[in-house]
């Protein structure tokens, strides 16, 4: 049983942004809140380190020769820096032998997070203003993704001059241990064990983390299917992002504690399988998304109200909306002829459908449904022409 602040609204996480940036909705009032099931507190994971923006070297700190080339290396990447918080086990006696009794204080709040705002969660919007998108407050790395890229052979040359624990490569906050992207899922809540008296902070995860480029340029891997943007995209290994329910404090050796469990299926790795990990090889090799499941899984994934929009749940929604336009095209290349004359009506759309099943196939059927839809446009153009020299003669003559 945890004891943490009252929540006026439900922890079911349907409007992150709203429930999440009231101030009021933390006070006074304590309420008990229990332990979900025996999967939900068998997971628990220790922040290891906390990290904060760390401003690329001005030109007057650079090594002689610098040019700018060298700006492209990857120490001018998500550029981070240690915070130093006061252990969990800390020992007045050791104190001043590491680093003195200068700690710092890593205070995590609803919406923004680790203030300043990150990268992560500074959204645009009309007019030149930033906002925050509390659904990705924190960006957390675990150790076991890192041993995981060590010991993987295609990319242990990349990481021998990387000490992630100094610089995190993956622009992370926190890095914890003790949890990898199979036990990880949508909804999962945590909060710090020992309750209030330790910290009140208890988050929510809301998605996995989508790498860019950069993460290949940190790297110094290759773009493409062999990069590490790629296969951390593939298997959920980049990182997840987590909301603020409840603001509170993370100190080196605390330990959350999983307290909810609502979607057990949805794990980081299942979703990144499910739309980045069974690609066709172009969409493999541009880490663009794409559904080779069921229609009802993905309609179920959109509507898990703790998936958070940017990126993840857009993705799906689009998948949907291509799914629903090629239903549309595949009906009509196999119906009658009043269907085709529905194509004809609508060829543009009809058109880009077809060559999207084209790319999409992966049966013989879809290639032949594929090429009697393209013929069909042919034999429309073909007509259109022919009507067009008709109707010039006539009026010549």
């Amino acid at each position: 049983m945890f004891k943490i602040p009252e929540l006026e609204r439900s922890l079911s996480a349907s409007d992150h942004d709203t429930r999440c940036s009231d101030s009021s909705a933390v006070k006074d009032a304590q309420l008990d809140f229990h332990v979900e099931n025996n999967i939900a507190s068998s997971l628990t994971f220790t922040v290891k380190g906390i990290f904060t923006k760390c401003l690329k070297p001005g030109a007057r700190f650079l090594p002689l020769g610098f040019t700018s080339k060298d700006f492209v290396s990857r120490d001018q990447f998500m550029c981070r820096k240690r915070v130093y918080t006061k252990p969990m086990d800390f020992d007045i006696s050791e104190g001043k032998k590491t680093h003195g009794n200068a700690f710092e204080i890593a205070h995590f709040r609803p919406n923004i997070g680790l203030a300043p705002l990150f990268w992560h969660n500074d959204q645009k919007i009309p007019g030149g203003q930033t906002t925050a998108m509390g659904y990705r407050a924190i960006l957390f790395q675990s150790v076991e993704h890192y041993q995981a890229l060590e010991e993987n052979p295609d990319f242990q040359d990349n990481f021998k001059n990387i000490d992630y624990m100094d610089s995190p490569s993956f622009g992370e906050q926190v890095i914890v241990e003790g949890c990898d992207s199979t036990q990880l899922a949508i909804g999962d809540i945590f909060a710090v064990e020992g309750g209030p008296t330790v910290s009140t902070l208890v988050i929510e995860i809301t998605s996995p983390r989508k790498p860019c480029f950069h993460v290949n340029k940190k790297h110094g891997t290759a773009m493409g299917p062999k990069g590490i943007q790629r296969h951390t995209l593939t298997y959920g290994l980049a990182g997840w992002f987590t909301s603020v329910i409840v603001a509170g404090e993370l100190r080196d050796g605390m330990r959350l504690v999983r307290i909810k469990h609502p979607n057990p299926k949805w794990t980081l790795s299942y979703i990144s399988k499910k739309m980045f990990g069974e690609a066709s090889k172009r969409n493999h090799t541009l880490c663009k998304a794409e559904w080779l499941g069921g229609k009802k899984e993905l309609e179920e994934l959109i509507n898990l109200p703790q998936l958070g929009e940017y990126e993840w749940k857009e993705d799906a929604k689009q998948l949907l909306k291509k799914w629903d336009e090629n239903s549309e095209i595949t009906t009509a290349t196999t119906g009658t002829s009043g269907t085709m004359n529905a194509v004809r009506k609508n060829p543009i759309s009809s058109f880009i459908g077809a060559l999207q099943i084209l790319l999409l196939a992966r049966t013989g059927f879809d290639i032949i449904v594929t090429i009697v839809v393209l013929g069909y446009f042919v034999f429309i153009a073909v007509d259109k022409s022919s009507s067009q020299v008709i109707l010039m003669e006539e009026n010549s003559t």
